[in-house]
């Protein structure tokens, strides 16, 4: 008996909600020693385009995720992917108990997001890397680290707030520039010095001028996504945008403490078994907690 495995993504999803199948598939491709199918990351993302707020320059490799990977060598291509594809019985990985001959084992969907993934952390940040196009190393060997690194979302296929309520009762909320601008004041004023922060965003520099202003802070100039979220997790501490699977994945892969705003902890995607451990909550830097701003004066 032959089998096979893949990723198969929802469509129109970015590239972290994508990440979830595929680490899964990876897994179970590398414990089963089953030979994975070439994933399908370059797709067609109409909203981001439609409703704006996002750098059109580099859209094509950070939206629709253009050249962000490429073959290390042992993934199905081509003719043979394809054949696979249609001759073979597609069985959902749920189902896989249930397989009496040839099968395509197919992962879709978040499931159990983080928890199915815990202890396949540095596995998985390694393939990534190594799925890297060979110039893309270079962008994140070069890039310098910063201790705090914000991930800044500004595409409007998430609403601005109306009200405090909103990041609490709606999902795809975006999280204010005001919030990350007083947040990085206030850890900043704790330490004492203006400690190194990077802008990972999909937004354009104008449209975050007003926390470039600010002393030693650097929007990165990373030409995908998967280099955003490699040089997010070298971050020490993520002031993360709620809601964004992005941010959770760059908390996942980097075990930095985590902060996100009020009503919109990234803790909802399971990024942390153990929050004593890894910190993964919000902050509100008019109301702070002083255990939290310890815990940063501590680690940062």
């Amino acid at each position: 008996m032959k089998s096979y495995c893949k990723a198969e993504f929802t469509r129109g999803s970015g590239l972290c909600n994508r990440l979830f199948p595929w680490g899964r598939c990876v897994i179970f491709s590398k414990e089963k020693n089953m030979p994975m199918l070439m994933p399908n990351w370059f797709h067609i993302r109409k909203a981001s385009f439609i409703r704006g707020g996002i750098d059109y320059k580099k859209s094509l490799g950070k939206i629709l995720l253009y050249k962000n990977f490429c073959n290390p060598g042992e993934y199905i291509d081509g003719l043979q992917k394809f054949q696979i594809t249609l001759k073979y019985e597609k069985v959902y990985e749920q189902q896989e108990d249930k397989i009496k001959g040839n099968a395509l084992i197919v992962f879709k969907g978040d499931l159990n997001f983080f928890e199915d993934l815990y202890d396949h952390c540095d596995f998985l940040r390694d393939e990534l890397y190594r799925n890297l196009c060979p110039d893309l190393r270079e962008v994140v060997n070069k890039t310098e680290v910063h201790p705090i690194v914000m991930n800044v979302r500004r595409g409007r296929d998430f609403k601005d707030a109306k009200s405090l309520s909103d990041y609490t009762n709606k999902g795809a909320i975006r999280t204010p520039l005001s919030w990350f601008l007083e947040s990085l004041i206030q850890i900043r004023e704790i330490k004492g010095q203006d400690v190194p922060a990077l802008i990972i965003s999909d937004g354009s520099s104008y449209d975050l001028q007003v926390l470039l202003n600010l002393p030693n802070v650097t929007l990165a100039d990373s030409p995908t996504a998967i280099t955003d979220l490699l040089l997010l997790s070298k971050a020490k501490l993520i002031l993360g945008s709620g809601g964004s699977s992005f941010s959770a994945w760059g908390a996942f892969l980097s075990k930095a403490i985590t902060l996100s705003i009020p009503g919109q902890s990234l803790q909802w995607f399971k990024v942390s078994r153990n929050i004593n451990e890894h910190f993964v909550g919000t902050h509100d830097p008019k109301y702070p907690d002083k255990k939290i701003l310890n815990l940063i004066n501590e680690k940062l």
